[in-house]
């Protein structure tokens, strides 16, 4: 059943998600070739400034616009299938809260790593069509800047794996956040879309001051402070294990984080739906 849950989220999403990638994959490569006509024009001139501002202002607002957009997609659908009248439907299936929050989840995250790899590879081609790096270059210029930051990152992939792993844990607990607050709202007698924005807005603060409560200690532990006229300041320490484990730090923070809000959501689920 839980196979049949995720088809067809998959099926109900993608009837907006997939438009609107196709729409970011075709206009990408205009967007640049547009940048590049510009910059063959000649930027100081008005038509080539003109084209290149409403190239690249069109490709970052088309960017920002497909990765919110895509987000808070997810997070009215899952409102909507589960607070309204379509949770009648979701409900009346032979599934428990596990299904319902599992299959929410696995879409929800699936179609997030599919937003981040389009923009980075629209990034990507944006960059080669404009000549800015040289295909095959990309991860040679990343470990120069890295080497030139002054951070010691170690292995270039490792360390890129390890940014993966904590953005992609990032992701679920996003996604989970959204959903408790969701549950919690369900709660309230009256006002439901309300007070589940306000117990969103509750939960983001209280992960925000854990993140501060647990990463600060670790960020001074690995500071020294000097002293510039009568004036103070922080000097950070980077070293190979300051990056690695502040990342550390982060994703098991997060993952703590995204237990207790499955955890809590699937037990409101259960008592305020009556779903096993």
């Amino acid at each position: 059943m839980l196979g049949k849950m995720i088809k067809h989220e998959f099926k109900a999403t993608g009837r907006l998600i997939l438009p609107l990638f196709l729409l970011v994959i075709v206009m990408t490569p205009v967007l640049a070739l547009l940048n590049k006509l510009a910059s063959h024009i000649g930027r100081k001139s008005l038509a080539g400034g003109l084209l290149s501002g409403i190239s690249m202002v069109s490709f970052v607002a088309m960017m920002i616009g497909a990765c919110v957009a895509v987000f808070i997609y997810i997070m009215v659908r899952f409102y909507k299938t589960i607070a309204t009248s379509e949770a009648y439907m979701t409900f009346c299936l032979p599934v428990n809260s596990h299904h319902v929050m599992l299959s929410k989840l696995i879409v929800a995250t699936i179609w997030q790593v599919l937003t981040v790899a389009i923009a980075i590879g629209s990034l990507y081609i944006m960059f080669i069509i404009n000549g800015i790096i040289e295909p095959g270059t990309v991860f040679s210029h990343m470990e120069r800047m890295l080497t030139s930051s002054g951070i010691e990152y170690g292995s270039l992939f490792g360390f890129l794996f390890k940014i993966g792993a904590m953005i992609f844990i990032s992701m679920i607990t996003s996604i989970l956040s959204w959903y408790l607050a969701v549950c919690l709202g369900q709660i309230f007698q009256e006002k439901r879309v309300l007070m589940s924005i306000v117990m969103y807005v509750g939960i983001y603060m209280v992960m925000q001051i854990i993140y501060m409560c647990v990463l600060l200690p670790y960020i001074l532990s690995h500071s020294s402070e000097f002293t510039m006229g009568e004036a103070k300041a922080i000097n950070m320490q980077m070293n190979a294990e300051f990056p690695s484990g502040l990342l550390l730090a982060v994703g098991i923070i997060n993952i703590v984080l995204a237990v207790v809000f499955y955890v809590v959501g699937t037990q409101i689920l259960k008592k305020k739906t009556n779903v096993r």
